[in-house]
């Protein structure tokens, strides 16, 4: 069974080639940094606040629950961190009308847009060789 994911991540980097892989990886990373935007504009605390790639938390101090819940009403999966923080991870099938159902969860009207966002990368992350 583990030999079996191994064959189709490879055949993922295979299909996708170099170029490919570092494109979703950028437009996984710009919806992810979309979706912090958005929350801290409406007041939410988003960390790691030295850069991401796909992965958030945010404090929503005694709202969890009721965050968690709305998420599911949503359609959407997020996860509880502790008792006051919600865990969110985007992928490559993350479209616009999910940021968008993200953020009514958390109480949030807004539209995804495509103004582009900046990059929020660690330095560490960024790769500086070739592929």
């Amino acid at each position: 069974a583990q030999a079996l994911l191994a064959v189709m991540a490879s055949f993922y980097a295979v299909f996708h080639g170099p170029e490919g892989l570092k494109a979703i990886a950028q437009r996984i990373h710009r919806k992810t940094a979309r979706l912090a935007e958005g929350l801290e504009m409406a007041g939410f605390d988003v960390q790691p606040k030295d850069g991401f790639f796909d992965t958030i938390t945010v404090e929503v101090g005694p709202l969890q629950k009721a965050v968690l819940k709305s998420a599911v009403d949503e359609g959407i999966n997020l996860r509880a961190v502790g008792t006051t923080r919600i865990g969110i991870t985007l992928d490559e099938t993350v479209r616009p009308a999910t940021l968008e159902s993200v953020w009514k969860a958390f109480g949030i009207a807004r539209e995804a847009g495509n103004e582009p966002v900046p990059y929020r990368l660690p330095d560490a992350l960024i790769r500086t060789s070739p592929y």
